[in-house]
C-alpha cells in the first residue's frame, strides 16, 4: 500500500467506536429561564431570550453527544474523535455567538423596569418634611420604625416622603431602618415591576452559571484534549513525509 503524507499510518489505526454521552448541566434547560412561571405571553421582556439561548445550548449540547454515540463504520476511532470535536467546535461557536445578545435583552429588560419602579416609587417631600422628622425624632426609640410603618399602611405619602428623603438620623432611624422602609415601600408602589425584575434577574443568573458550566463541561464534551494530541500528531507526521520527500537537489 502507498504511503501518503496527507494520511499519516500511525494516527488512524483502530476502527470508530461509539462514546458514551456527557450528561449536560442540569441548568442548561430553557426552563431554567422562568418562562413558565408567567401566562403565556406576559413573561417579562428578555425572558423569552433567555429561554431561547438555553434551549438553542441544550439541544447543541445533544446533538454532539448524538455524534459521539454513533459510530460510523467507515471512519476510523480517531477520526470519530475528530469529527466530534469539529461538531462541538462548531455548534459551540454558534452558541457563544448568540450569549451575548440574549443576554442583553434581559440587560435591558431590567433597567426599563427599575427605571418603572424608581418612577413609581417616588415621592415629593412636602414643605412641612423638617417637621414631620422632628415628630418622629421626639417619639420613643422603639416606636420611631413602627410609626413609619402605620404611616406606610394608611397611604401617609407626606411621613413616607419626609422619612426617605432624607438621612436617617434625621428622623432618629438608622440608615438601615430608611433603607428597608424604602425597600419596602417601592414593592408596595410597583409590586409586578418587582417581580418581573426578580425574574429577569433571576434568568440572568442562570445563564451566566449555564455558560460558565456548559464551557468547563464542554472540554470533556468535545474532546478536545484528544483531539488536539491528534492534530499534533497528523501535524508531525505530515512534517516528517515533506522531509522524507525528494528534495529535487541540482536538477530540481
Amino acid at each position: 500500500m502507498t504511503f501518503k503524507p496527507d494520511q499519516p499510518r500511525h494516527v488512524y489505526k483502530a476502527p470508530a467506536t461509539t462514546l458514551g454521552i456527557v450528561e449536560p448541566p442540569s441548568v442548561l434547560h430553557p426552563a431554567m429561564a422562568g418562562e413558565k412561571a408567567f401566562p403565556e405571553g406576559q413573561a417579562p421582556a428578555g425572558i423569552s431570550n433567555a429561554a431561547g439561548w438555553l434551549k438553542q445550548a441544550r439541544e447543541t449540547w445533544e446533538r454532539v453527544n448524538h455524534v459521539r454515540t454513533t459510530a460510523d463504520p467507515s471512519m476510523t476511532e480517531s477520526g470519530h474523535i475528530l469529527a466530534v470535536n469539529e461538531t462541538a467546535e462548531k455548534a459551540m461557536n454558534g452558541v457563544l455567538r448568540n450569549f451575548d445578545s440574549a443576554r442583553a435583552a434581559l440587560t435591558a429588560s431590567a433597567a426599563r423596569l427599575q427605571s418603572e419602579i424608581e418612577d413609581a416609587a417616588r415621592l415629593t417631600p412636602t414643605a412641612h418634611a423638617g417637621e414631620i422628622r422632628s415628630v418622629i425624632r421626639s417619639l420613643p426609640e422603639s416606636d420611631r420604625y413602627n410609626a413609619i410603618l402605620t404611616a406606610m399602611n394608611g397611604g401617609d405619602t407626606a411621613t413616607i416622603a419626609a422619612v426617605m428623603s432624607a438621612p436617617g438620623i434625621t428622623s432618629g432611624l438608622s440608615d438601615d431602618q430608611v433603607k428597608n422602609l424604602r425597600n419596602m415601600y417601592t414593592k408596595r408602589a410597583a409590586p409586578t415591576q418587582h417581580e418581573h425584575l426578580a425574574a429577569v434577574q433571576k434568568a440572568d443568573q442562570n445563564m451566566l452559571t449555564a455558560l460558565d458550566q456548559m464551557l468547563v463541561k464542554g472540554e470533556d464534551l468535545s474532546l478536545s484534549s484528544k483531539a488536539k494530541l491528534l492534530k499534533e500528531k497528523q501535524a508531525a507526521a505530515r512534517a516528517a513525509a515533506q522531509a522524507l520527500k525528494p528534495s529535487g537537489g541540482m536538477w530540481g
